[in-house]
C-alpha cells in the first residue's frame, strides 16, 4: 500500500500522463513511503515503492535524455534503491553501480553536481561491499571496501574544507 500522498500523486499522473512534474512529484512521494517502510521493517513494502519509484524515472529520463534533472532524479534513486537489495542480487547492485557511474559521469561533463555525483556512486560501491560481506566473499568485499577508500580520498581532495567528507574517509580507512 502506498502513502495517501502517493495516491494522490498516482491519480494525477494517471489522468495527465505526459505530466513530467506530477511523475517526478510521485517518485518523491515514493520515495518517502520507501523511508516510512522502511522504518516500519516492511521490507517487501519498501522494495515495490522504490522499485516503482526507479521504473518511472527510467521512463523520465529515456523520454528527456537531454534533462540533467532527469540524471539527477534517476541517479539519486539508483542510490535509494541500493537499500533493497540482498547478497543474492550482487549482480543487480553491480549494474546499478555501472549505471551511476555514466550518470555521474554525464552530470561531470556537463559540470553539474559532479562531487555529489561521485559521492553517491561512491556509496553505491559501499553497499556492494556490504552484500559481498554479507555473502561472505570477504576477498572481493575488501577490494570494494578498497574503491570507497579510493573515491572519498578523491572527494576529500577535491573539497578539503568538506568535514563530512573527511569524517566518511576516516571511518572507510578504520572499516578496511
Amino acid at each position: 500500500s502506498r502513502s495517501l500522498l502517493a495516491e494522490s500523486m498516482a491519480s494525477q499522473v494517471a489522468a495527465e500522463p505526459e505530466n513530467a512534474v506530477a511523475q517526478r512529484d510521485l517518485t518523491a512521494a515514493l520515495q518517502s513511503a520507501s523511508l516510512t517502510y522502511s522504518w516500519l521493517g516492511k521490507r517487501d513494502d519498501q522494495r515495490r515503492v522504490v522499485e516503482e519509484a526507479l521504473g518511472i524515472n527510467h521512463a523520465l529520463r529515456a523520454a528527456d535524455p537531454e534533462n540533467l534533472q532527469t540524471v539527477r532524479d534517476l541517479l539519486s534513486m539508483l542510490q535509494a534503491s541500493m537499500s533493497v537489495l540482498t547478497p543474492r542480487e550482487l549482480d543487480t547492485a553491480r549494474a546499478r553501480v555501472t549505471e551511476m557511474e555514466a550518470l555521474a559521469k554525464r552530470l561531470a561533463e556537463e559540470g553539474a553536481d559532479a562531487n555529489l555525483a561521485r559521492e553517491s556512486v561512491v556509496m553505491a560501491h559501499d553497499t556492494v561491499a556490504t552484500l559481498l560481506t554479507q555473502a561472505g566473499d570477504f576477498t572481493a568485499a575488501l577490494a570494494e571496501n578498497q574503491t570507497v577508500v579510493d573515491g572519498l580520498a578523491r572527494l576529500v581532495s577535491d573539497a578539503p574544507d568538506s568535514e563530512r567528507l573527511s569524517v566518511r574517509h576516516a571511518i572507510g580507512l578504520v572499516d578496511r
